[in-house]
């Protein structure tokens, strides 16, 4: 980020969310929301679903960048090659 707040001359906003991670559904819920509702190019924070489908939902289906932690190695190889 640079000091006007931004990157390569675009305004950073950040937006921010909270969900219960014991379910799959409010995770899902959340991907949508920042993806559709908010457009954000990014997730950066715990991200968590066991079931995968959250993360599948920010990378694969809206093409998002996901920077979390708690992922697996097959979760990484199954996910697009520009992620």
């Amino acid at each position: 980020m640079n000091a006007h707040g931004g990157i390569n001359g675009r305004k950073i906003v950040p937006v921010y969310s909270k969900y219960c991670p014991i379910q799959n559904a409010p995770a899902l819920a959340t991907c949508t929301s920042l993806t559709d509702d908010h457009h954000v190019f990014a997730i950066i924070g715990t991200f968590t679903d066991f079931s995968g489908d959250a993360q599948k939902c920010v990378t694969n289906l809206h093409q998002r960048v996901l920077l979390t932690h708690v992922v697996s190695q097959a979760f990484i190889d199954a996910a697009p090659p520009e992620c």
